[in-house]
């Protein structure tokens, strides 16, 4: 029932968007509008899957969708797999856009790590802010010396998921982690560009993939050994990335393609209902990796891909993505006790928490990342 209703109120809430004209201030002129607008709904996902968490547990069940879960194909792995398929595919979005900066004898290290700060930074440090104010307005919060001291490392990313006596994983469900490791790829660009300038492309070639496994190898040590939450399966997206770049001419062929369309709109829905579990999540790699090559081509699916609705909610979709967990950790608080989960209870509070991020969303763009990166 959850994951019917939270794909109905998802398309509910792309509608009501649209009839109200979300779009207007949202401008996205540039770039591949097919993959701005493939941003919204893995945005959308993400969101979905941690509100999906909530509507499971409401009335006493126990979340059993955890790393050790296996159902080889099924309906139940929706709820653990809606987010790593978002996730994963931001990552291949990241691997095409910037491992072709390797490539451009023109390309300024200096002014890309300038570029991404301000693209990244601003916005972060605001829902971090806004996590602190959550903190001393609903729970009981100290801001001490050592709160302060980890809200530091929180803001420079070196930080854990805790400020004081302060959970943050507990209010925007800990999604920053994908931050840590979007840093590593930008830091691995900068030194390829530079220790590269002077070698031939197939050079390059091979020191791009030992890079990529180079940050797997980190991600790794990361999920081991350090004191937070990281996945370093999704690094695998890089390298999807990096093979849309460099096919991006013989790919161009798809575009215009409906077979293609319907290949990819198929590899996306079924990577959703595979099982994740360890090493299985090569099945969801590959699944995702072939939507991902046809809807670089510039392939639309039919034109849903550059709906104007949908492509400016791509655009919000870093505010989407940094603020739905504190959306959700407010709207929990005003569900009455006792409330019983139902097909309207559900589409309905899904409706509201997709709603209420988009326009949150909107607003921190259009005044937070909108004011800095442009």
């Amino acid at each position: 029932m959850i994951i019917l209703c939270s794909i109905i109120s998802l398309f509910i809430s792309f509608f009501i968007l649209h009839r109200i004209n979300f779009s207007n201030k949202i401008n996205n002129n540039y770039g591949v509008i097919s993959i701005t607008g493939s941003r919204a709904f893995l945005a959308g996902f993400v969101a979905l899957s941690h509100s999906n968490h909530f509507l499971y547990t409401m009335n006493g069940n126990k979340w059993i969708f955890d790393k050790d879960h296996k159902i080889y194909f099924g309906l139940d792995n929706f709820y653990s797999n809606s987010g790593k398929v978002g996730v994963l595919i931001f990552f291949m979005i990241s691997g095409f856009l910037f491992y072709r900066c390797i490539y451009n004898p023109n390309f300024n290290a200096k002014e890309m790590i300038k570029k991404r700060v301000l693209r990244i930074i601003p916005m972060y440090w605001f829902s971090l802010l806004l996590i602190i104010a959550f903190g001393l307005f609903f729970l009981d919060f100290k801001f001490n010396l050592i709160a302060f001291i980890q809200s530091i490392k929180w803001a420079l990313f070196i930080g854990n998921y805790k400020i004081g006596n302060l959970s943050t994983a507990d209010i925007n469900q800990g999604v920053e982690w994908t931050l840590k490791i979007e840093w590593l790829l930008y830091l691995s660009i900068v030194i390829l560009s530079i220790s590269l300038k002077k070698f031939n492309n197939k050079i390059k070639d091979l020191f791009v993939i030992v890079s990529i496994l180079l940050i797997l190898s980190i991600a790794t040590l990361m999920r081991i050994y350090c004191d937070f939450y990281v996945d370093p399966r999704p690094t695998l997206g890089f390298f999807t990335g990096f093979v849309a770049f460099k096919l991006s001419d013989k790919l161009s062929i798809l575009k215009n393609n409906n077979i293609a369309s319907i290949i990819a709109i198929f590899c996306f829905i079924i990577s959703f209902f595979i099982t994740s579990n360890t090493f299985y999540y090569i099945l969801i790699f590959l699944f995702s990796s072939i939507f991902f090559l046809i809807i670089s081509s510039g392939n639309n699916l039919f034109t849903f891909l550059s709906n104007k609705t949908i492509v400016s909610l791509g655009e919000v979709s870093y505010s989407i993505y940094l603020l739905h967990g504190l959306v959700l950790s407010i709207l929990v608080r005003f569900i009455p006790d006792g409330t019983q989960l139902n097909y309207f209870t559900c589409i309905a509070f899904s409706v509201v928490f997709f709603l209420s991020t988009a326009f949150i969303a909107k607003i921190t763009y259009l005044f937070i990342e909108k004011k800095f990166y442009t």
